[in-house]
């Protein structure tokens, strides 16, 4: 998990961000100032909008190919330039739009604000940020778009797992697994929690259960969502005895009704598991440990039931 600095106190209005968009337009040659006369001027930013928003299959590696080829023909500079015009035309057309999507009033909170932090961090000229190999500014970008939603110290994107993690790598529990799948009537859309790089220190007991608190209220006015997953190193039983102090985790999705079980061992697991901690990559190399990528998945009866909305209202 790689930290960044927490939500920055400056708030910027519209009439700076559009002082800020002139600037880049201005940059990279492009006459108009309105965000979405820009935005259809130019194609290499109607390609980039056109990805971020409808996310066709692999849309990530699309944007990654784009940002190298992007490289090569004008630079890393003229590049940059690209993508901060990208955000300040999306800051300007959606952040507007926050108060006309149906979400608690705690999420829009943490949306705002995760819009305000990523005017904060483009302000900076570091080509490590600015680039889509960078979860961090992925993660923001696609908020800008409102297809990944913050819930503290987690985010979430509707999705869906595949099946074959589970029947492919938990035989033993196969029954247990169909069994959920009755429950929940399949296997997608669901919400998927992914990390939030901007707000580590809220990864903590209370942070957790504010995700799930957050998590049953977008559920309540999201009828088709099936419930809640995430795929982590911390949801690994091997937890409770390698890193205790987290074990909370699994001890709140176990008292939801949550369900774990086993995807992967992966680099990614590795880097992730050793990230913030020492003693784990120490009991790896002492042959105590091997991160490994669990799967849990919390039915939306059981999440809803657990915060008392399961007879509630969608507002």
């Amino acid at each position: 998990m790689e930290e960044q600095k927490e939500d920055t106190d400056k708030n910027y209005n519209s009439d700076e961000v559009r002082l800020k968009l002139r600037e880049c337009l201005k940059d990279i040659e492009i006459a108009h100032s309105d965000p979405e006369e820009a935005l259809y001027s130019c194609n290499t930013l109607k390609v980039l909008y056109d990805l971020l928003i409808s996310q066709p299959p692999g849309y990530r590696d699309k944007l990654k190919a784009l940002e190298h080829n992007l490289d090569s023909s004008t630079g890393i500079h003229k590049r940059i330039t690209y993508y901060k015009t990208l955000v300040f035309i999306l800051y300007l057309i959606n952040y507007p739009r926050i108060e006309e999507h149906n979400l608690p009033s705690k999420v829009r909170y943490y949306l705002k604000k995760d819009f305000q932090n990523i005017l904060e961090l483009v302000s900076d000229d570091k080509s490590k940020f600015h680039t889509f190999n960078n979860y961090s500014f992925l993660s923001y970008m696609e908020k800008l778009g409102f297809s990944r939603i913050p819930l503290g110290c987690q985010d979430i994107i509707i999705c869906g797992f595949s099946r074959r993690w589970i029947i492919q790598k938990s035989i033993s529990r196969i029954s247990e697994f169909i069994k959920l799948l009755v429950e929940m009537k399949g296997n997608k859309p669901l919400f998927e929690l992914h990390h939030n790089p901007h707000r580590f220190r809220q990864f903590n007991p209370g942070g957790w259960q504010e995700v799930f608190q957050l998590g049953a209220q977008m559920l309540l006015q999201s009828p088709k969502i099936k419930g809640i997953f995430g795929v982590a190193w911390f949801f690994d039983p091997q937890i409770k005895e390698i890193s205790p102090e987290l074990y909370y985790i699994q001890e709140l999705i176990e008292s939801i009704g949550g369900h774990f079980f086993f995807v992967d061992e992966s680099e990614f697991a590795k880097r992730d598991a050793f990230s913030l901690s020492r003693s784990r990559r120490v009991a790896y190399e002492e042959g105590r440990y091997v991160p490994r990528n669990y799967i849990a998945v919390i039915p939306r009866k059981a999440l809803l039931d657990y915060y008392g909305l399961i007879n509630a209202r969608v507002n």
